[in-house]
């Protein structure tokens, strides 16, 4: 079983990391999961599972300092790894 690490950044399918990567997954048949702010991101155009956060307002004043979309990230994260666990 091959298994792809999370990239832990805002990752968009036109960045050439990501435009390198998606047709790889693809030809190897390794389903895509992706956490995205909404249903039409073109990474969850390219995905097999997408999580919707939703639109989410920093608490920076200046929206510049992930704070909100981290948190989010983190529980996130934290409610797949206990949901994987409980499945054993």
């Amino acid at each position: 079983m091959t298994t792809l690490r999370a990239i832990d950044c805002d990752v968009h399918p036109t960045l050439p990391g990501m435009k390198a990567l998606l047709p790889y997954l693809e030809r190897l048949g390794i389903p895509l999961v992706s956490v995205v702010a909404t249903v039409h991101s073109p990474l969850a155009q390219k995905s097999k599972i997408v999580l919707v956060t939703g639109p989410v307002r920093e608490a920076c004043p200046m929206d510049l300092t992930p704070t909100t979309s981290i948190t989010l990230a983190q529980v996130l994260g934290e409610v797949l790894q206990d949901a994987h666990v409980e499945r054993g």
